[in-house]
């Protein structure tokens, strides 16, 4: 009778081992496009950032779709994007990776060379959020193929292409 009774406790932990690592796991987070395209944002705030060619990442809000394209002008002041959210049965938060690639490296004012911007946020499920680039200054000016990809624990949710001409 004691043999059983650990039998079934030990059977017990895995089953919710089992569950509980489902919970972590992102297959139940479904990647929710809402708009993409040349866009306008309000910033809020400016924060340093090491791995941009600008060595800024501008904290933003109010995404607002000019127009849905992926074609964009390759011009000062343009800027592009993608507006999202993180659709889940619950709500929690979870790390986000931000990958945008350029078509050719992009060399900074002060001669860094950058191949890409890579940089982690956190998010809630269940919330509109964006993601933008704007070309504020010449040298990332790039024409050619743009990777915007997101990445949720590690794992590709998302790609989008853009297209600077």
């Amino acid at each position: 009778m004691k043999k059983v009774i650990g039998i079934l406790i030990l059977a017990l932990v895995f089953v919710g081992c089992g569950a509980s690592k489902n919970l972590n796991s992102n297959s139940n987070i479904d990647f929710v496009e809402l708009a993409y395209g040349i866009c306008s944002v309000n910033i809020e705030q400016a924060q340093s950032m090491e791995n941009s060619p600008s060595g800024i990442h501008y904290i933003s809000s109010d995404f607002n779709l000019l127009q849905r394209t992926d074609k964009i002008p390759a011009k000062q002041g343009q800027r592009f994007g993608v507006a999202y959210l993180l659709k889940s049965p619950e709500y929690k938060e979870v790390q986000v990776e931000v990958v945008w690639t350029f078509p050719e490296p992009v060399k900074s004012i002060n001669g860094r060379i950058y191949k890409e911007v890579r940089y982690l946020d956190t998010h809630s499920t269940n919330e509109d959020f964006h993601e933008t680039y704007a070309l504020n200054s010449e040298y990332p000016i790039v024409k050619g193929d743009w990777k915007f990809e997101l990445f949720v624990n590690g794992d590709k949710l998302y790609e989008r292409n853009f297209e600077l001409l």
